[in-house]
């Protein structure tokens, strides 16, 4: 038995009674380049900033220590239940709790029956965002501060502001105004301005880009 895991979804395969063979290899992202060829000069590389998702595939064994048939096929089917119905798309591996990856998307071969239907095994393919991520990055941070530092990649927050009344934000000298009643979440990555209970703010008018705001 192989002591590596993973989570998903606040799940365990090992509470599955699912197995995993080894540590899945990690590739690491590649940056989508533009190239643009020029006649009778050297090519030009343009590189965007964005990275493609990279896929990793996770084997899985399973047995059935009654020679059931049935246990081994009940086994596959938690298993499809499991993976195809997440509600929580964060990859965590048991190796590195204090991290996740994004699943965008999970594709299962089918189960291979062995040993009089007593062990199966199938593989597991998992399309991942390409970067990964701090579990404590769920945390709400609240600023004491002006300065913040990020270490890693540049991240692309929530910012919640509460109170009432024009609210003026400043990030890396890009200045927001909002008049804010309650509170005020401003989702930089999915581009919108809301309250907490899920009405809009209308703010397309002071936001030129998202982007000036991470």
């Amino acid at each position: 038995m192989n002591d590596f895991y993973i989570i998903l979804d606040g799940k365990t395969n090992l509470e599955l009674g699912l197995d995993i063979v080894s540590r899945p290899d990690i590739p690491s992202p590649v940056e989508r380049v533009e190239v643009v060829h020029i006649n009778g000069r050297e090519d030009v590389y343009k590189h965007t900033g964005v990275y493609e998702d990279i896929t990793i595939q996770v084997e899985f064994n399973f047995d059935s220590y009654d020679d059931d048939y049935r246990t081994i096929k009940d086994i596959f089917r938690k298993l499809k239940i499991w993976l195809l119905n997440i509600k929580d798309n964060k990859l965590v591996f048991s190796d590195e709790l204090d991290w996740y990856y994004k699943v965008n998307n999970i594709v299962i071969s089918e189960a291979a029956l062995q040993d009089i239907y007593t062990f199966g095994n199938c593989t597991v393919e998992f399309t991942l965002n390409p970067y990964q991520y701090r579990i404590d990055g769920l945390n709400e941070i609240v600023i004491n501060s002006n300065i913040i530092v990020n270490s890693y990649f540049t991240s692309q927050p929530i910012y919640l502001i509460e109170g009432n009344g024009l609210c003026k934000l400043n990030v890396n000298n890009n200045y927001l105004q909002v008049n804010i009643t309650n509170n005020c979440m401003i989702d930089t990555h999915l581009g919108i301005c809301f309250r907490e209970d899920g009405s809009y703010y209308n703010v397309d008018n002071d936001i030129k880009s998202y982007s000036d705001f991470y």
